[in-house]
């Protein structure tokens, strides 16, 4: 993990997390980027060819894909940090309700026995049953903790702003860009565009880019 700016020539065959923006004089090649930043390639070989990147902000390139055609995927506005928080933790909720569901059957025939006894129940068996009942109560409290922290997380997954995606010469078949629901599917050549993404819209227009 990187936590500051990433600045060089090219990327290629790499697997690379950052928390601050990625800015390439040239290509991105055969590799995989998460950024908490934006991906800038601003040199005139700027293409990104047969990598899987995701940002939480913008992207801007020269090229997205190659006339090779080969598969590129850009997603943006996604948090990949939050997103794995929320995953570890969809994960512990997941087996929290596993051990809940084995504690219920337990609590479920002590009410009937306290029934049974009608409230005249044996030191032995309060003790036991009130260690039952601690250990029910202790992994509730955990599971309501985490359902609370898994609420707070799903939506900071994403950005709550615009991001923006700009295409200085074109996008070729085989490129697919993702946010949040939006899956847009490159065809055929796309030429120079710009797509500004927000949350709470149905689907992002493609812009024809002004380029010097």
């Amino acid at each position: 993990m990187v936590t500051g700016q990433i600045q060089t020539k090219f990327i290629e065959n790499a697997s690379l997390e950052t928390e601050g923006d990625i800015i390439v004089e040239g290509a991105i090649l055969n590799s995989t980027i998460d950024t908490l930043g934006s991906i800038i390639l601003n040199g005139q070989n700027g293409n990104l060819v047969s990598s899987k990147i995701r940002t939480n902000e913008g992207i801007s390139v020269v090229s997205l894909g190659s006339s090779a055609e080969l598969d590129v995927t850009v997603e943006l506005g996604f948090h990949f940090k939050n997103d794995r928080s929320f995953q570890e933790i969809s994960r512990k909720i997941q087996m929290g309700e596993k051990e809940m569901e084995k504690i219920l059957p337990k609590i479920q025939q002590i009410k009937h026995m306290v029934q049974r006894f009608r409230g005249n129940i044996p030191e032995d068996k309060k003790i036991a049953f009130k260690v039952v009942f601690e250990d029910y109560n202790k992994k509730l409290k955990i599971l309501n903790m985490l359902k609370f922290k898994q609420d707070s997380l799903k939506s900071s997954r994403f950005n709550s702003g615009a991001v923006r995606l700009a295409v200085q010469k074109g996008a070729y078949p085989g490129a697919v860009i993702h946010y949040r629901r939006q899956i847009e599917k490159i065809i055929k050549f796309q030429s120079s565009f710009m797509m500004v993404f927000e949350p709470g819209q149905e689907k992002a227009v493609m812009v024809a880019l002004q380029t010097k």
